[in-house]
């Protein structure tokens, strides 16, 4: 068996750390639950995503998008009084 150094062992704050990146990071969403955010269909959302009106996150063959990118089209959508 070969034993590698490479692999640091982690720490109790490397984790935290971890888990702090973690509870901080941008929640993503399919298409399905953007459009229930949303209240359009999933296919409006694929529409948004391939005209460029919403970025998306391509993760593999899978598309995500940011929570933040959605709250910004409302907030662009929203009609100023």
């Amino acid at each position: 068996m070969i034993k590698s150094d490479c692999q640091q062992p982690t720490t109790a704050a490397d984790n935290e750390e971890t888990m702090e990146i973690a509870k901080a990071a941008d929640p993503l969403h399919t298409a399905d639950s953007a459009a229930a955010l949303l209240r359009v269909s999933p296919s409006t959302i694929r529409y948004y995503w391939t005209t460029g009106r919403l970025p998306r996150l391509k993760i593999g063959r899978h598309s995500r998008v940011r929570e933040s990118d959605l709250l910004k089209l409302i907030e662009e959508e929203t009609p100023q009084k």
